[in-house]
């Protein structure tokens, strides 16, 4: 899931990008799940998700909830903080148990395209208005639980125990013998597989 930006970076590195799909292109009201769709049609088995804070969460919540994470793909991401992935799943979940239980109440500001908010000052007797996007408001997370007709919650425990891996691309593991590893093993995988 990454960009023309990012493809045209990684093949001045000498990286050969199989597929690349937008998923996040109406910002949280993006249907996250189309997008994965189409690139595991393509028959991708490695998804680098070139994407931050909550636009990668909905991207892997997307993903563990319609069975993309499993023992035949591999998820890499960078900077994912795995206690707010925890958390973000939690959160699906908790509307995915709502919605099932019919006690979810969806947001009117899901209707909107601008919201109104009252001035940052808040004095008494002002009446300016100022407008928000709906991509501050709207979190991504919460509208795909409400997108989706599956209303089965995610195993956290099981969908996450292997197949994710979150690199911090703040520290340099050449030299630590797992990652070297990891990294001979990679550069030998068969790519017709």
């Amino acid at each position: 899931m990454v960009s023309e930006n990012v493809v045209m970076k990684a093949r001045a590195n000498g990286i050969h990008i199989k597929s690349y799909q937008s998923f996040y292109d109406e910002g949280p009201k993006s249907d996250i799940k189309n997008s994965i769709d189409a690139l595991a049609s393509t028959g991708v088995r490695i998804v680098f998700i070139a994407a931050e804070k909550s636009a990668q969460l909905a991207a892997l919540t997307v993903a563990a909830h319609h069975g993309y994470i499993n023992n035949n793909t591999v998820w890499i991401t960078v900077d994912t903080d795995p206690n707010e992935l925890h958390k973000a799943v939690m959160k699906f979940n908790t509307i995915i148990e709502q919605r099932f239980n019919k006690t979810d109440i969806v947001p009117e500001v899901y209707n909107s395209s601008l919201v109104d908010i009252l001035p940052s000052d808040n004095a008494p007797g002002s009446k300016t208005v100022k407008k928000q996007l709906l991509s501050d408001v709207i979190d991504p997370i919460e509208y795909a639980a409400r997108l989706t007709n599956s209303l089965v919650p995610i195993d956290y425990s099981n969908v996450f125990s292997g197949g994710v891996f979150i690199i911090n691309n703040l520290r340099e593991l050449t030299g630590y013998p797992p990652f070297d590893h990891f990294i001979d093993k990679w550069s030998h995988l068969d790519p017709s597989m």
